[in-house]
């Protein structure tokens, strides 16, 4: 039986055993599994990136229509006026933040960088690339 105290503690009766079926570090890895590994985290970082990219497309559709509003408005009144300027700016706004969120890597894809800057520095140690 596992207690949470509102301290903070932590009691639990009975043994904990915790298996881990990889506790090998990059440096015990052979040169083909570290080939693997890196191909393995380009995949993941490439699946995430079209995951982002997905989940923010209707921002960039919104982008297009704000652009395409501002510029229909000024068309029909023949003169910019106040409200194209705001419909133009919004655009801008909602843009630059999707571009910014697309650009920007989450903690997932930090890791993964993170992993194949580790990966590189291994295989050239090992004098295995270029």
């Amino acid at each position: 039986m596992i207690y949470f105290e509102n301290d903070g503690d932590v009691s639990i009766g009975g043994d904990i055993n915790i298996n881990s079926n990889n506790d090998k570090t990059i440096y015990e890895y052979s040169n083909d599994e570290l080939f693997r590994l890196q191909a393995y985290t380009k995949q993941n970082l490439s699946i995430e990136f079209k995951k982002k990219v997905k989940r923010l497309t209707p921002y960039y559709i919104l982008c297009g229509g704000l652009f395409l509003a501002g510029a229909t408005w000024g068309l029909i009144n023949g003169k910019p006026d106040i409200t194209s300027f705001f419909l133009t700016l919004m655009g801008f706004v909602v843009s630059y933040t999707s571009i910014q969120a697309t650009c920007t890597p989450n903690k997932f894809e930090d890791s993964q960088q993170l992993m194949l800057i580790d990966i590189e520095i291994e295989l050239k140690r090992r004098r295995a690339v270029d």
